[in-house]
């Protein structure tokens, strides 16, 4: 299975590229091109649902291989590396403020047009969170104290307040 499960990682390194040449948010920050973000969010947009989940099945990919000594996965785990330090540094940049007093990170980068809606048609913050939660259990993409982490877990314990 191994060229097939190559050949799947060298489509997702593609969508990387598509987004560089899209000029959305996705490809300036060096995520995956713009997508159908689900649970909750609207349309293609710029998000980071898919990078994220996209992530955590990197992560279990490189892990499996390192765990059963199979050889050919190393452009995997740079890629791997390269996406995870992408999303990042965006998430600093995408960071939003809670009513509450806390940061989180929306699955909608600020750019999307659905932010600009009057607030009754804006997303709420909760929104494509699942994502983030896959990568936080069972991905482990993301350390405990990160404030990714700490964020996705006070919006959680929110509620459904803006």
């Amino acid at each position: 299975m191994q060229p097939r499960v190559l050949q799947a990682v060298s489509f997702l390194k593609g969508l990387r590229e598509k987004a560089k040449s899209e000029g959305s948010p996705n490809g300036r920050y060096g995520l995956l091109a713009k997508g159908f973000g689900d649970g909750g969010l609207g349309g293609i947009g710029a998000e980071f649902t898919n990078t994220l989940w996209v992530l955590a099945g990197l992560k279990a990919l490189v892990e499996a291989a390192n765990r059963l000594g199979i050889s050919g996965f190393e452009e995997t785990k740079q890629f791997y590396n390269e996406l995870r330090s992408a999303t990042v540094a965006a998430a600093k940049q995408e960071m939003k403020q809670h009513p509450a007093g806390f940061e989180y990170l929306p699955m909608l980068m600020k750019e999307d047009p659905q932010w600009n809606a009057d607030a009754w048609h804006q997303p709420r913050p909760q929104a494509g969170q699942w994502a983030l939660s896959h990568t936080i259990y069972p991905g482990v993409v993301f350390a405990k104290d990160d404030p990714i982490v700490k964020g996705h877990i006070a919006l959680m314990q929110a509620g459904h307040s803006r």
